[in-house]
């Protein structure tokens, strides 16, 4: 079973928390913006900009149980094309399974080879070529594959030092579940008041981008985090640390347990 305890990255993000707060000394009684999305989920931005949207569950080949909106009436669905908005499994709106719950040790045993996203499509589109076929266009907005130029210094940190390798040894098997204190406190309260404060402290965590709306992380941070599982951090530990887009190494254990496929790299 797993438990629900505090990660070494929940506890950074609270000291990042008790950092902003520090700092609201300072920007008290200014009047800021707050953005009006700060706090809705996706259907309630969606419907905010007088779209419809279709909540549907989608149940995976291997029974993950996750949750995908349809965008009714944008100007994408009145061109021809189809829209929808999907979740990882593991995230704060696909925790479902059809045979484990989220406390179960097998309901995290997964890693972004499993998954539907932008890294997974550069790996599905390598391994099935039908499936290649059938895609004329494919758009990865900010894809993830090789990771070796990572800047984002606690991210770097944790796969240098093998983190991941720990979390595992303590039976920690879910990566920074939703944290209330976090998104209503941080991303609700601090960013709304202390925006470069809060763009500031987040940088500590992801790393800097001339491509982030800075506008906009109080919004992000209401959402955020949102979880994934350990081994998934862990293989992108692993991608990390050998600058590699390859599949997750199980060590050689796993050559006499489930054969030397389940080892190799992606080629």
């Amino acid at each position: 079973m797993t438990f629900a305890r505090p990660s070494f990255f929940t506890c950074f993000l609270a000291y990042v928390a008790l950092f902003l707060a520090v700092g609201l000394v300072e920007v008290a009684g200014k009047p800021k913006f707050i953005d009006e999305d700060v706090g809705k989920n996706i259907v309630e931005i969606v419907q905010a900009r007088g779209f419809d949207v279709q909540t549907h569950k989608v149940t995976t080949a291997d029974n993950y149980i996750l949750t995908m909106y349809r965008l009714l009436k944008t100007y994408e669905e009145n061109a021809g094309y189809d829209v929808w908005l999907a979740n990882n499994r593991g995230t704060t709106w696909s925790r479902e399974h059809v045979t484990y719950t989220d406390d179960d040790d097998e309901f995290w045993d997964f890693t972004w080879e499993d998954m539907e996203e932008t890294t997974v499509a550069f790996a599905g589109f390598s391994f099935d070529q039908e499936l290649a076929k059938q895609v004329s266009y494919f758009a990865a907005l900010a894809p993830v594959a090789w990771t070796g130029h990572l800047t984002a210094r606690i991210f770097k940190t944790m796969a240098v030092t093998h983190l991941d390798k720990l979390y595992q040894i303590l039976g920690i098997r879910e990566f920074t579940t939703k944290n209330k204190f976090i998104q209503e406190l941080v991303g609700g309260f601090a960013c709304t008041i202390a925006d470069d404060l809060c763009t500031s402290a987040i940088t500590m965590v992801v790393g800097s981008s001339v491509n982030t709306n800075v506008s906009r992380i109080a919004v992000y941070i209401s959402q955020t985090p949102a979880g994934t599982s350990v081994k998934n951090m862990a293989h992108y530990a692993q991608n990390i640390r050998d600058n590699t887009f390859a599949s997750y190494d199980y060590g050689c254990k796993c050559k006499r347990k489930k054969g030397l496929d389940k080892c190799s790299e992606s080629k």
